[in-house]
């Protein structure tokens, strides 16, 4: 513990931790086989005799160390990992032989992806028949869009410009390391795509005019930088004064010449 203490590297300090365990394990186990099979060598004959009956009673033991071995063998995820596996969706804290540990992280729209607190213990038979989504296989970000609504009034082209130098401020540095991370990744994949940057799309919409701001963020700062983008909008669009965000309104007409025919009855 007192060793444990001066390491401060959380990824290195995992590490040792299991490399140390595993060693303790393996050694204990490998001298409790020898000093049993040196008293009592007859002991392999019963073994081989109840191993079929073992084998099916411990059969999801089994599955589990298959999946554990196939975790390591093909690296499907790594500790820091954010995965999905079935409907169970969180970041990688362990991987064990039969279980492996995730920090739960809510589904959207309620909880925005962000963690819950709850650790998830999954059996590592899982990753053999259930499908496997590793969000950070390519890369340590997402794609994250946004929505601004602004009236027809509005001077549209000001608007354009104005959220396009805002997402570019506050995201366009994200690109270039998402770039990188994804040509380190991908090398031993073929995958056709070009990273272009933070873009603003316009569309036409019945309350307004539509932009939709599309940007990456890293894992898990959606929230984060969605606020913040939120609040330098509002700041600018208010500064500008010709720039008045849309928002759905109920109307009452009445029909005058109805109602004087009416009160006349």
């Amino acid at each position: 513990n007192t060793l444990l203490r001066r390491i401060h590297n959380p990824d290195r300090r995992y590490t040792i931790t299991k490399i140390f365990s595993s060693t303790i394990y393996i050694l204990t186990a490998t001298w409790i086989i020898v000093t049993v099979f040196a008293k009592y060598p007859g002991l392999i004959t019963s073994l081989a005799i109840v191993g079929a009956g073992l084998a099916i009673a411990l059969q999801d033991i089994v599955k589990d160390i298959l999946g554990w071995g196939l975790i390591l063998q093909h690296r499907l995820f790594v500790i820091g990992n954010r995965i999905t596996i079935g409907n169970y969706t969180g970041e990688v804290v362990d991987i064990g032989i039969l279980r492996t540990r995730v920090l739960e992280v809510g589904l959207p729209p309620h909880s925005v992806l962000e963690h819950t607190g709850k650790i998830l213990s999954i059996p590592n038979a899982y990753v053999l028949t259930l499908p496997i989504t590793n969000h950070s296989t390519i890369s340590e970000f997402v794609n994250a869009e946004m929505h601004i609504t602004i009236t027809y009034e509005s001077d549209w082209k000001k608007a354009r410009r104005i959220l396009h130098e805002i997402i570019q401020q506050e995201t366009g540095a994200h690109t270039e390391r998402e770039r990188m991370q994804e040509l380190q990744r991908t090398r031993m994949m073929y995958i056709h795509r070009q990273i272009s940057g933070p873009e603003v799309y316009m569309d036409l919409a019945a309350d307004g005019i539509d932009f939709v701001l599309r940007f990456s963020v890293p894992i898990g700062e959606r929230r984060l930088i969605v606020s913040t983008l939120s609040e330098k909008i509002l700041e600018r669009f208010i500064a500008e004064g010709d720039i008045a965000l849309a928002y759905k309104t109920v109307r009452s007409v009445s029909d005058k010449k109805e109602e004087k025919d009416t009160g006349g009855l």
